[in-house]
């Protein structure tokens, strides 16, 4: 689990390197892409048949890795 989300941290931090580099409000196109990525990641749970306690639980845990990689790489100040 743990190299799942650092693997999502660095895809992340490219996708937001390629957003920066041609977008003239790059933080505000990487979070709205990060909400679309993040919705289409909860997508699989439902159909792979995880219901209950068990869903609730993977939903929680992608909620978290999301916000967190995305305040960090949005919020953590850059060189001038």
């Amino acid at each position: 689990m743990v190299a799942a989300s650092a693997i999502g941290a660095v895809g992340a931090a490219v996708v937001l390197g390629v957003i920066g580099r041609f977008s003239r409000r790059p933080i505000r196109v990487f979070r709205l892409t990060a909400l679309v990525v993040l919705l289409l990641s909860l997508a699989p749970i439902p159909l792979q048949g995880v219901a209950g306690p068990s869903a609730g639980a993977l939903i929680l845990m992608h909620v978290v890795a999301a916000a967190t990689v995305v305040g960090v790489l949005t919020t953590t100040p850059r060189g001038r």
